[in-house]
């Protein structure tokens, strides 16, 4: 899967700042502004949303991150 892809290739190329920030968030979270537009621009599928208490858009975790930090988590 490319998007899977992308996302290893994304992650390959964090510095150690930005992997422990990632790596701090629990899959119910959602993804900082800056972490959601790098993953956007490195062609990994991100879900957009209107946050419903302060109407700002938020991002959720894509599904091959969530599958990646359980890797990380694990190893």
């Amino acid at each position: 899967m490319q998007e899977r892809k992308s996302l290893e290739d994304w992650w390959a190329g964090l510095d150690e700042f930005t992997r422990r920030r990632v790596l701090r968030l629990r899959p119910a979270d959602l993804l900082p502004p800056d972490i959601a537009q790098d993953l956007l621009v490195h062609g990994v599928h991100v879900t957009r949303l209107r946050s419903s208490t302060t109407g700002e858009d938020v991002w959720a975790q894509p599904e091959v991150l969530l599958e990646l930090l359980v890797r990380e988590a694990t190893s």
